[in-house]
């Protein structure tokens, strides 16, 4: 398994707005990453969500496959034929051919696909 990403990551706490923000950053550049409140919630708050997402046309994750992993220096994602790796900060993107896919999704995501 990959390590975590070593960028930096700190809460910004506002009181006006009763919630937290979580901001993401490396060399002194920051961007908000997550807004969330700290209130407590049940489990079952969250299943309405949790079904709509695994069952909606229109959830992104019925729609595509997608696999994303962090990594020491940012991230790598396959989404449907797309091979995205961030490093550094740095992006980049490429098609991959059917048996590319194959290769990276058992290489980097450690899963294996039948013939």
């Amino acid at each position: 398994m990959s390590e975590l990403p070593t960028e930096t990551l700190t809460l910004l706490f506002s009181d006006m707005e009763c919630s937290t923000r979580l901001l993401q950053g490396w060399d002194d550049t920051w961007k908000p990453a997550h807004r969330f409140h700290v209130q407590p919630h049940a489990l079952r708050d969250f299943a309405a969500m949790c079904h709509y997402h695994q069952t909606s046309p229109q959830s992104t994750f019925t729609q595509q496959q997608v696999s994303t992993l962090p990594t020491p220096s940012g991230r790598i994602t396959l989404s449907d034929q797309r091979l995205i790796t961030t490093r550094d900060g740095e992006r980049k993107e490429r098609v991959l051919t059917d048996q590319d896919y194959r290769e990276v999704l058992a290489d980097q995501f450690g899963i294996v696909l039948s013939p």
